[in-house]
């Protein structure tokens, strides 16, 4: 543990040490240039080293918030441009009501796809197949209408979030975005 030293502003005290040769040598040279004595250069220097120490610390504290700033800027205006991808791809697909009908098409097919290991595009057999699989899925969907991507997302936002990161993400991603469409309303 270090000596208790005296009080006393702008008192020099002692201050013991030992150091290499090249340093030593450093800072007679650099007290030489400056016209400071050994000890002065050397206190100086210390008194540096804590200033720019503090200039770091403020740099990256100040960064860290700019950053989360930033980061936050960016997934605003991400959600934003998602919404109006989400509206678009809506409307493409005959509104709310018929969302999750051609949603369940397009499952189908991926489903399909997923079985064979090939797209549609560019294998017949998966195209033939494909087409069965919507062929029997069109009067199952008609049977039983799917229900409208709002009711769908109520009743998402509405469920206790499962476990995992991933889930909560997809999760707490769902509330958002039913709460901007409850604020649209």
């Amino acid at each position: 543990m270090p000596k208790k030293l005296p009080e006393g502003e702008g008192k020099r005290i002692p201050l013991n040490m030992r150091t290499t040769r090249e340093t030593r040598d450093r800072l007679e040279k650099a007290a030489e240039q400056s016209g400071r004595s050994l000890a002065q250069e050397l206190e100086i220097r210390l008194e540096r080293s804590f200033e720019f120490q503090s200039i770091i610390e403020q740099t990256i504290e100040q960064s860290g918030k700019t950053f989360a700033n930033a980061t936050a800027d960016l997934i605003g205006r991400y959600q934003t441009l998602a919404d109006m991808n989400e509206k678009h791809l809506i409307e493409v697909c005959g509104g709310d009501d018929l969302f999750l009908f051609w949603g369940a098409l397009a499952g189908a097919i991926h489903r399909v796809e997923r079985e064979r290991g090939k797209s549609i595009r560019d294998d017949q057999e998966t195209r033939d197949a494909a087409e069965r699989e919507l062929l029997g899925e069109i009067p199952r969907l008609f049977r039983q209408m799917p229900e409208s991507y709002s009711s769908f997302r109520a009743r998402i936002a509405a469920e206790p979030p499962a476990t995992g990161a991933l889930a909560q993400i997809a999760h707490g991603a769902a509330e958002r975005r039913a709460g901007a469409g409850e604020k649209e309303s």
